[in-house]
């Protein structure tokens, strides 16, 4: 009877610390890609800090970017709840059937945007030598997708650039969404970063 209970325990501890490397993917999320790093690990340090508060979002992308991402309509300021009252910048495009938005968030850290803490792929990613999570959620409708880059500019500040198709005829597919959405946030870090 001891060596049977003893056995049990011994298989116990092993579920424990074995198998698993602390984070749980969220539901909808590739085990593989939610478990490569900790929910609270930042993917790297910072070079400095750069504060987001007063910071308008659409100040953040030039004339000259905005053709750059076609972005040929005007753009539409909003709170977003989701980020705990972010200011955001949403600006579309009808001649590509996208929409680009960047959102300044100033009451939630790079942790909140982590392996294990959100819905989708998560993947460690860099902009211009800032540490970001880029997000891609997959299962969208066609013509729908998206993907975000959330650039740790700060403590407890995160700079958040988000590409989406509006209903796109010839969907771009994911590495092109991600890459325009990576592009999107070096843009928006480089107006932030020059002001």
């Amino acid at each position: 009877m001891a060596a049977a209970l003893a056995a049990v325990a011994a298989l116990g501890a092993a579920g424990c610390s074995g198998g698993s490397s602390g984070a749980q993917p969220a539901p909808g999320t590739s085990g593989s890609e939610a478990t490569s790093a900790s929910p609270d690990r930042k993917p790297s340090d910072r070079p400095r800090e750069v504060k987001l508060d007063g910071k308008d979002p659409c100040s953040l992308l030039t004339d000259d970017q905005k053709k750059r991402f076609a972005l040929d309509r005007p753009p539409q300021q909003s709170k977003d709840s989701t980020f705990r009252g972010a200011s955001a910048c949403t600006i579309r495009s009808e001649v590509e059937d996208i929409s680009a938005s960047v959102t300044t968030i100033t009451a939630m850290g790079i942790e909140n945007f982590g392996p294990g803490q959100v819905n989708g792929d998560v993947r460690e990613v860099q902009v211009q030598g800032f540490p970001a999570y880029e997000i891609h959620t997959p299962g969208t409708p066609t013509g729908y997708d998206f993907c975000t880059v959330n650039v740790d500019v700060a403590d407890g500040q995160v700079l958040r650039a988000h590409y989406s198709e509006s209903g796109a005829k010839q969907p771009l597919g994911k590495e092109e969404i991600c890459k325009r959405a990576a592009q999107l946030a070096d843009a928006a870090m480089t107006t932030l970063l020059a002001g």
